[in-house]
């Protein structure tokens, strides 16, 4: 592998440093990708579902169906992660897509912060540093 996962958040951790909107932008979208590729490596953990393909369109938008809808063979504890993952995939590639597209959109130096916030809780959330809440 030419780069790691934890090298796309590193850069997205670092461009910050400089305040102007692109920067703010391309940090945003930085730590998107990062995000997506550490939920995509993770998902490899996951059963393989016997059930019909998703009818997600993009192979983004079909990681996270994957995620929010493990197969039932999964084990209980990996199933609340992998829907904690689609979650916050799917908010971090909204602000992504403002970012990236919305050019007539302020981004916020707080949006910046906060996307880089929940890329590095989804880093945690893959590496089993974060459990979820025992309930129901």
């Amino acid at each position: 592998m030419a780069t790691s996962t934890k090298d796309l958040l590193a850069q997205a951790l670092g461009a910050s440093h400089h305040g102007a909107e692109a920067r703010r932008r391309a940090t945003i979208s930085r730590a998107y990708y990062a995000a997506y590729h550490r939920c995509r490596e993770w998902a490899l953990s996951l059963p393989r579902s016997t059930e019909t393909v998703s009818k997600a369109h993009g192979v983004h938008e079909q990681l996270i169906d994957r995620l929010a809808n493990p197969p039932p063979s999964c084990p209980r504890e990996k199933r609340k992660v992998a829907r904690q993952l689609a979650g916050q995939l799917s908010a971090l590639k909204a602000r992504r897509v403002a970012a990236d597209y919305k050019l007539r959109r302020a981004i916020s130096e707080n949006e910046m912060r906060m996307q880089q916030s929940e890329a590095q809780e989804l880093f945690a959330w893959c590496d089993g540093s974060r459990r979820p809440v025992r309930g129901p």
